[in-house]
């Protein structure tokens, strides 16, 4: 297998990085801020389904995707925060704090338990990241507060859930898929 091939899922993964600095750089729901949106959000619906297709799954795979997820949906959440924070509701604000506050509590859960970062691809995390997407492109029709909180609240749910999956695992788990799949696990 050539190395193009062998590597092209993580070559995908990649593209959310330089759209992250892009999506920084670049002023709110302008045209060009989409451009780095639509790409890097098309880069994570992808990668998964290139590495699948060509055997191409790997602990790198995986880490790299994380650190992608982390610096693209991390720099556009921000972006749009801070460029935009005069324009949002207290509600919003306290509402995405306290996902802050719980996102921070499972990084550092993981890293006390499990010695590593470990952060988890479950679907309610997928669902989280889904939503930012979609909600950047309604933010002009549906405010950005209502659109904040929606994210917000399945960003809790989500970090929730980890924090939960967290405590209840004896390893670090990368690739678990809900709550109810470790419940199951450890039922058995």
């Amino acid at each position: 297998m050539g190395f193009f091939k062998k590597n092209a899922a993580n070559m995908i993964t990649m593209i959310r990085i330089p759209c992250a600095f892009g999506i920084i750089f670049t002023t709110p729901f302008t045209p060009l801020f989409y451009v780095f949106l639509t790409l890097g959000g098309l880069s994570d619906a992808i990668d998964g389904m290139v590495a699948r297709k060509i055997s191409g799954d790997s602990p790198l795979g995986a880490t790299l995707d994380s650190i992608s997820d982390l610096c693209f949906f991390g720099s556009t959440v921000f972006s749009v925060i801070i460029k935009e924070y005069s324009s949002i509701g207290i509600e919003a604000k306290l509402m995405f704090s306290l996902v802050l506050v719980v996102r921070i509590a499972s990084y550092l859960i993981q890293l006390i338990k499990f010695k590593k970062l470990a952060p988890l691809h479950t679907i309610l995390n997928k669902l989280a990241s889904i939503s930012i997407f979609i909600l950047l492109f309604v933010i002009p029709f549906i405010g950005i507060t209502k659109a904040t909180c929606i994210a917000s609240f399945i960003g809790f749910l989500g970090g929730i859930e980890e924090i939960i999956i967290h405590f209840l695992s004896k390893k670090a788990r990368a690739n678990t898929l809900s709550l109810y799949t470790v419940l199951k696990e450890n039922k058995n």
